[in-house]
């Protein structure tokens, strides 16, 4: 199930839909809906769910603080965490069980498969950092690295940074770009 906040001024929730939430339902494979990663697009027009036990993601239409879901789309398998470009119109996907990233174009809420990237074991978070929103990194828990790759602003496709995959400490968690003069990135455990 999904639950919408509206934001207070002082940074208080409220429920949106009188606390009811958006049911999922049951997949397309028939199986029970697993959200793994959510993310809006720039607008907050847009919002994506990673489902991890039917391999999609699920775009929903926001008005008023109501979801309409516009499509399910297939990704690789267990996917774990999904990221939308700031300033472009593409989606990405982290999946666990494949070690890839999904690439897809985004028109009018709708996905578009671009093509899948290799990084490494159990890619477990995804970002984007947000000084250039050039770069993408995922958190690869199972072989303690973090990949990166360059964003082509004109067609969404990636391209491996040099000497990526980078050392982490053990099992990272998450991705963080934090943006101070072009530098600065976070990995947490």
């Amino acid at each position: 199930m999904i639950f919408g906040f509206a934001v207070g001024s002082g940074g208080a929730l409220s429920p949106l839909n009188g606390g009811v939430p958006h049911d999922m339902g049951v997949g397309s494979q028939g199986l029970g809906i697993r959200p793994s990663g959510v993310a809006s697009d720039p607008t907050s027009s847009y919002v994506y769910v990673t489902d991890s036990t039917n391999g999609i993601v699920v775009g929903y239409s926001i008005a008023s603080g109501t979801l309409a879901e516009i499509q399910d789309t297939p990704t690789g398998n267990q996917p774990s965490a999904v990221v939308v470009d700031p300033v472009y119109p593409y989606v990405y996907v982290a999946n666990a069980l494949d070690g890839t990233v999904s690439a897809y174009s985004m028109s009018s809420g709708a996905l578009s498969n671009l093509g899948t990237y290799t990084v490494g074991s159990d890619p477990v978070a995804i970002g984007i950092d947000p000084s250039t929103e050039h770069f993408l990194f995922t958190a690869n828990f199972l072989d303690n690295t973090v990949s990166g790759f360059e964003l082509s602003a004109t067609a969404g496709t990636l391209l491996e940074s040099q000497f990526s995959p980078y050392n982490a400490s053990v099992n990272p968690t998450a991705v963080a770009a934090i943006p101070h003069n072009g530098i600065g990135a976070g990995i947490a455990k």
